[in-house]
């Protein structure tokens, strides 16, 4: 019962987290990389 307990947890989340991470640090990429103040757009 306890073994049980503690695998669908943590099965769950581990599952979630990396989509939502990778989704999450794509869009951040995006703009951290993009600076509307400079004439190329980027930040070098």
């Amino acid at each position: 019962m306890a073994a049980d307990h503690t695998a669908t947890p943590r099965s769950e989340p581990t599952s979630s987290a990396p989509d939502t991470d990778v989704g999450i640090a794509h869009l951040t990429v995006v703009p951290v990389n993009f600076d509307p103040d400079e004439p190329n757009g980027r930040r070098d």
